[in-house]
């Protein structure tokens, strides 16, 4: 069974492990870098690599693989979506549908797919997904092709 959208890595990924190879590489030889690294660890979480992800979609499977073990990982069966919506984050000035409006800060460096199920129990699923640049839209053409993809 072969991945018909198979994401890669995002390079906010690298960044943050950069940041934590330099803290501990700085450390050993000054205690202080830990703080700062600490710091910077959280600052740079936060702004770039929230909900940092990989996304596999198979025949039967649409899967988010979240980096930060403290998201949980979500497996949908394709037959119970019902259809997708999305909204984009302030990279995509562009985007028909985006997050929030520009209020001259960034707020919002991850995508939102919203996908409505068959499930009664929870019909609506926000999922917000940070994936490689333009691998997103491999997800919506996947979604389109399917006829899943919200036209409004």
């Amino acid at each position: 069974m072969g991945y018909l959208v198979k994401t890669r890595a995002p390079i906010n990924v690298f960044l943050l492990l950069f940041v934590i190879a330099v803290t501990i590489s700085q450390s050993i030889f000054n205690i202080v870098w830990l703080i700062y690294g600490v710091l910077i660890f959280i600052f740079v979480y936060v702004l770039f690599c929230r909900y940092c992800c990989r996304v596999f979609i198979t025949d039967n499977n649409f899967e988010i693989h979240y980096f930060a073990p403290w998201n949980k990982n979500v497996t949908i069966y394709v037959e119970d979506i019902v259809r997708i919506d999305y909204e984009k984050g302030y990279y995509d000035l562009t985007a028909r549908k985006q997050i929030t409006r520009f209020n001259g800060a960034l707020q919002y460096c991850y995508d939102r797919i919203i996908v409505f199920q068959k499930n009664p129990q929870n019909p609506v699923l926000y999922l917000h997904v940070n994936t490689r640049a333009f691998d997103f839209d491999k997800i919506l053409k996947w979604a389109f092709e399917k006829k899943l993809l919200d036209k409004t």
